[in-house]
């Protein structure tokens, strides 16, 4: 369930407890369903591909009679087998998988939507066949991207931080000459509008937005950049978290990346 109930993280930390739960589901032949509709609906992106779970709305049970819902991870997979309901809702970005079962039951579960796959194809003809993604999440020390508490450094501290990160972009371009295209994202408009001027920097156009920050647009293509970013960071030879500072150890990426058991790393410089 995502529907705008309760907080639950961005969309790799909504994935990890979809693909989680059907893990669980499937190995004790339980029911599974997805019901992904705030702020946005998952089904503009993902559709079904080898196993239905849609479910829709006037299906969905709130009599307490036949349905519970439930939130606590550490005993989601004892619940899920052992509660007596119709119907269990859960709310949750546990993570019960390795990184190849995870591959195997994402790309059971889902196939890209037609308009998705048509961005993605794209982008992927422009940037070409190899490339590495960086990834740099500073959630708001650039004054940006509101992103729970994080507060903004002052002026010149962003300055400092910005220089050192496109420092370390051009070494880890010198530790792989054989690629000519580097795939950056980030949650920082500036720190984007900085990098797309270097020559083997490829950025993905498009307003930056956290799936759980930002609550309901009226164009449901708000989300989009979300969304190809992490799917053209899953088509990428090899991912890297970037850190260094107070920034963030994201699992964006790392989700990503486990989408085609793609490698990754994080680099603390």
């Amino acid at each position: 369930m995502c529907d705008g109930k309760i907080a639950q993280g961005g969309l790799s930390d909504r994935l990890q407890g979809l693909i989680s739960t059907y893990k669980i589901c499937k190995d004790a032949n339980i029911k599974f369903c997805v019901y992904f509709v705030y702020p946005v609906s998952l089904e503009d992106y993902l559709k079904p591909d080898n196993y239905d779970w849609i479910i829709n709305e006037t299906d969905i049970s709130y009599n307490s009679n036949d349905a519970i819902p439930i939130f606590h991870e550490k005993l989601l997979q004892k619940r899920l087998v052992t509660l007596p309901y119709k119907q269990i809702h859960v709310y949750t970005n546990a993570f019960y998988t390795t990184e190849e079962i995870f591959c195997d039951y994402f790309n059971e579960l889902f196939k890209l939507s037609s308009g998705l796959q048509q961005e993605i194809d794209n982008y992927c003809q422009e940037i070409g066949e190899k490339y590495i993604g960086l990834t740099f999440r500073f959630q708001n020390l650039m004054g940006d991207f509101k992103d729970g508490n994080c507060r903004a450094l002052p002026q010149g501290e962003q300055v400092i931080l910005l220089d050192k990160c496109i420092t370390e972009i051009y070494k880890i371009k010198e530790c792989h000459e054989d690629t000519s295209k580097f795939l950056i994202t980030s949650d920082s408009t500036i720190f984007l509008a900085k990098v797309k001027k270097i020559p083997f920097v490829y950025t993905i156009p498009g307003p930056i937005t956290h799936i759980d920050e930002c609550g309901v647009y009226t164009e449901k293509t708000a989300h989009s950049k979300t969304f190809v970013d992490f799917f053209m960071l899953s088509k990428a030879q090899k991912i890297i978290c970037m850190r260094t500072g107070s920034m963030m150890k994201a699992g964006f990426p790392r989700t990503a990346a486990m989408v085609n058991n793609v490698p990754f790393e994080y680099h603390r410089f």
